[in-house]
């Protein structure tokens, strides 16, 4: 499934603020695969792009949308992967089936044996350490490593036999795992509107951000050009009239 993601942020005119904010909007809508680090990525981008040029409080709320986002997309991550950790349990069970008992103690069997087998090689490499290859601990090794081995040997070939007669596996019923799988998509899709609305969200809220603070600057810049004037009419106010006075006569 992919998100779209209506607003792309474009972070070049940030860096030389003249009070206005310049963003790129929907017309470089960008695509994202939900649940994937790139769309973390690309929202907690536009929030910090955004967030240089607004107030502490706008910013403290643009940081705690941003943060809620990205943990649904990782919720949402985790449900994708249950998906398939169960898909995967059922595609072996409708390939094998459920292991017999007699092949569940048969290969528990040569698991116990193969850690014996391998305990006794130890043994023996520590005692040739030592230089008591004469000894009889060392010759009492060299007996039960041989009975060992030939008991995994014959494990195994048990199970080989037991693979060969069909006497390994029982069909599975999955009708179990199949329920959940379709419980499991079920809230897959239901956070995936979630978390599609929750992008939304935080698109708007950072839209509406940036219109404040463009509204805000402006405000700023037109009240800072008023002093300015103010300023230069007490200084030199013959210039200002006739600067006023051509004014008008020009809009005449």
């Amino acid at each position: 499934m992919r998100l779209l993601v209506p607003f792309y942020f474009g972070g070049e005119g940030m860096a030389q603020y003249d009070g206005s904010i310049r963003i790129r909007t929907g017309i470089d809508t960008k695509e994202f695969k939900a649940g994937s680090k790139e769309i973390e990525s690309e929202a907690r981008r536009m929030a910090k792009t955004v967030s240089k040029d607004l107030g502490d409080s706008a910013k403290i709320a643009l940081q705690k949308q941003t943060d809620a986002f990205v943990k649904q997309n990782q919720q949402y991550a985790a449900q994708e992967q249950k998906i398939k950790d169960l898909g995967a349990t059922l595609h072996e069970l409708q390939r094998t089936g459920l292991k017999t008992p007699i092949f569940k103690q048969t290969s528990k069997d040569l698991a116990s044996a193969e850690k014996k087998l391998d305990g006794l090689y130890g043994t023996l490499r520590n005692l040739e350490a030592e230089g008591k290859e004469n000894s009889a601990p060392y010759k009492h090794a060299i007996v039960q490593i041989d009975i060992y081995k030939k008991k995994v040997s014959e494990l195994q070939n048990q199970l080989k036999e037991l693979k060969y007669s069909g006497e390994a596996y029982t069909p599975a019923d999955t009708s179990k795992i199949e329920s959940e799988i379709a419980a499991a998509e079920k809230k897959q899709m239901q956070m995936y509107t979630a978390l599609q609305t929750s992008a939304d969200a935080l698109t708007s809220k950072i839209s509406q951000s940036v219109e404040k603070e463009s509204e805000r600057s402006n405000k700023e810049v037109s009240t800072n050009n008023c002093c300015k004037f103010m300023a230069i009419f007490i200084v030199f106010p013959g210039f200002c009239l006739k600067q006023l006075q051509q004014l008008f006569s020009d809009n005449s």
